[in-house]
């Protein structure tokens, strides 16, 4: 049974991803995606050989902030590499930036109220 991604009102939240390489690439960006109430973005790679390569960390997310980070170099990720992201998420009246007073549960959704945890990458073979 797939997760199901929903934050529950005065709540804060961690949710972790994995997805497996199934071929050699090279990522040379990457984009990590929340909406208003992300807290926390964290980006890496594990590969086969048991190496971590940490590729984004947003300590304080900020929605009006989204970007595509560019790494200086090409980062090769060979067949087998698990990419983990980890995202959380503050669904209290602590995160000024929550647009529910009080807080709501929020499901996953396009709209800036819904929320989202994706990350897109910039790869080639």
């Amino acid at each position: 049974m797939e997760p199901i991604f929903f934050l529950i009102k005065n709540k804060v939240l961690t949710f972790h991803s994995e997805y497996t390489m199934d071929t050699t690439y090279s990522m040379f960006s990457i984009a990590p995606h929340m909406h208003l109430l992300g807290k926390e973005f964290k980006i890496w790679a594990v590969t086969p050989g048991g190496d971590s390569i940490p590729l984004c960390h947003i300590p304080k997310w900020d929605f009006n902030w989204q970007l595509l980070y560019n790494f200086p170099c090409y980062i090769m990720l060979p067949q087998g590499t698990v990419i983990h992201s980890e995202a959380t998420y503050d669904n209290t009246v602590n995160n000024p930036n929550n647009p529910n007073h009080p807080p709501q549960n929020v499901g996953y959704g396009e709209s800036s109220l819904d929320e989202m945890d994706k990350y897109f990458m910039n790869i080639v073979p």
